[in-house]
């Protein structure tokens, strides 16, 4: 009789070490915050002189976004179709009225991107090797809403044209992305259960917009490279 309660018992502890370990939750989808610099190139679309950067200054202005993802491919690494929501906004000093000093009047631009995107994200290695870098690679297009305000918070308007508009372009972003589940596989695994995140990221991409209409040359130009910083959550 003792042998085979022993054999029984001996039996069960085996097959429930054989039993496979949770599962990851079903991932389809992936968020961003980020954050850097920018100053877009108006100057450039000037034939004469920079007002931009004699009201504004050449120093950039803080910049976020928000990014999300939803991964329909996913084998070597993942594709995704993206989308985008910016804001940012420089602040200066107006110009006098001969244009020659600035005034005592603030000023401001602001900016409001839109985007659509193709992302590729080679994580096989980080998954497949425990190598907690995730490269990736984006492509999309553009739509950047624009608008400028005076010190009274109005619009203004120089020579018959007022100052908002919408602008087209597109843009190409290079990044890195460190995968932070290294440091703590069990927390990222209780992390998925209870709230259903896969994976969380920190990382850093390069960010370059072209962002005149498509190289029309009585475009305002939006266009930047620069970089952002951030965290990132596929879900």
């Amino acid at each position: 009789m003792l042998s085979r309660v022993v054999a029984w018992f001996t039996f069960a502890v085996v097959g429930l070490c054989a039993l496979p370990l949770r599962a990851e939750s079903p991932q389809n989808f992936a968020f961003e915050l980020k954050f850097g610099p920018y100053k877009p190139q108006v100057d450039s679309s000037v034939k004469n002189g920079t007002p931009y950067k004699d009201i504004f200054g050449s120093n950039p202005f803080f910049f976020t976004q928000i990014e999300f993802d939803w991964q329909f491919w996913r084998k070597v690494g993942s594709f995704g179709l993206g989308f985008t929501l910016g804001y940012g906004r420089d602040k200066g000093k107006a110009l006098t009225a001969d244009g020659t000093d600035k005034s005592a009047d603030k000023a401001e631009f602001h900016i409001l991107p839109l985007a659509i995107m193709l992302v590729y994200r080679f994580d096989y290695v980080a998954k497949r090797f425990n190598v907690p870098l995730v490269p990736y690679v984006k492509f999309g297009f553009d739509y950047y809403i624009w608008w400028t305000r005076t010190a009274t918070g109005k619009i203004p308007v120089v020579d018959g044209k007022k100052g908002y508009g919408g602008t087209w372009g597109f843009h190409v972003n290079a990044g890195l992305a460190f995968l932070l589940d290294f440091f703590s596989p069990g927390t990222a695994k209780s992390f998925d259960a209870e709230v259903g995140v896969n994976h969380s990221y920190l990382f850093a991409e390069l960010f370059y917009a072209k962002v005149n209409n498509f190289f029309r040359s009585r475009s305002i130009d939006l266009s930047d490279l620069t970089f952002t910083v951030g965290l990132a959550f596929e879900f």
